[in-house]
């Protein structure tokens, strides 16, 4: 979240949860227009998005979104999700002074912002901008993974593997998946929702990656939430249990801690 408030986001509101549902609650700034707004929970960016409306009608489409408001509908989901696991989901916003200006021309803050952040920031819950995989693109990833990945007739038995804790998963809030449970989960930048331990209330949420790995296995970010957990569970050479519960959930087991 400090990558953003030292941009000049300042945090407006949060969402919570009461009732069974989600409900906007801004402190300020609710008429203000052409901004950019991110949903940020425990320093962790989620979410970023622009709009020109005044910013409490824009959130509004995430708390009620009609029957086709593909992208209302897909974050209203992720926002219940994690609300309704405990979680906190403030909302921080980028007002756009005026200022910028190439010549004599206005350059809009948050249409120019807006795919940079996404494409750096790479929040779990965007699927849009500059990085936005083309549909040529799409189906020739789809072939290439058919290639590479194996046939779901060759599915292993159970639903579990273990991974090795190099020292990389202690800073970096990320692990791949082995090889044979590749086609167990879904496609590439779809969220994922990761339990940690055996606590069901701690749940963070991340992203499935199918293009870090040039074969195509997946990678599972949970940013620093994750590299945290690990780092406060385990040490190097330790292995963790991955259990796959869905295509788009898992939870993390320890299975044995090295002593110093």
């Amino acid at each position: 979240m400090k990558r953003l408030t030292d941009l000049g986001f300042i945090k407006v509101g949060k969402w919570i949860f009461t009732d069974g549902r989600i409900h906007l609650n801004l402190d300020s700034n609710h008429d203000t227009s052409n901004v950019l707004y991110s949903f940020v929970s425990d320093e962790n960016i989620l979410y970023i998005g622009k709009t020109t409306d005044p910013l409490k009608k824009r959130l509004h489409g995430y708390q009620k979104p009609g029957s086709d408001q593909k992208t209302n509908i897909r974050v209203n989901k992720c926002i219940l999700s994690m609300l309704s696991n405990g979680k906190s989901l403030d909302i921080l916003i980028l007002i756009d002074n005026g200022l910028l200006k190439y010549g004599n021309y206005r350059i809009n803050l948050a249409a120019g912002l807006e795919d940079t952040l996404i494409n750096e920031l790479n929040p779990p819950w965007n699927l849009t901008g500059k990085n936005k995989e083309s549909k040529s693109h799409k189906k020739q990833q789809k072939l290439s993974l058919k290639s590479i990945i194996p046939h779901p007739k060759r599915y292993p038995d159970s639903n579990t593997f273990e991974v090795t804790l190099g020292s990389t998963y202690f800073h970096r809030g990320f692990f791949n998946v082995l090889y044979k449970y590749s086609n167990r989960f879904e496609e590439n930048r779809t969220p994922i929702e990761i339990r940690l331990g055996d606590d069901l209330s701690n749940v963070i949420f991340g992203h499935i990656n199918r293009t870090c790995n040039k074969n195509g296995i997946p990678r599972i970010f949970g940013g620093t939430s994750l590299s945290f957990w690990i780092g406060n569970n385990f040490n190097i050479g330790d292995k963790m249990k991955v259990k796959i519960l869905s295509p788009t959930a898992i939870q993390l087991e320890k299975i044995n801690k090295t002593t110093a």
